[in-house]
């Protein structure tokens, strides 16, 4: 699933537009991996990072994730 992401900078500009019509592209594309619930961003066509997302408990304490084979 993509998911559309911009950046501290990138935000700052776009609250500063005028106008929403016109939304300038994210620097990075990133991707969730529903397989894998793992989160890859993209810089063109190169892999720069992967994230691994973890589970949050209602008590805000870290839960054990075991990842679907």
């Amino acid at each position: 699933m993509e998911l559309i992401v911009y950046t501290s900078v990138e935000w700052e500009v776009i609250n500063e537009i005028d106008s929403l019509d016109y939304m300038p592209e994210p620097k990075y594309e990133v991707w969730h991996c529903k397989q894998c619930d793992r989160v890859h961003v993209f810089k063109g066509s190169k892999h720069i990072k992967t994230y691994r997302v973890e589970l949050i408990d209602e008590d805000n304490e870290r839960e054990n994730h075991v990842l679907d084979p």
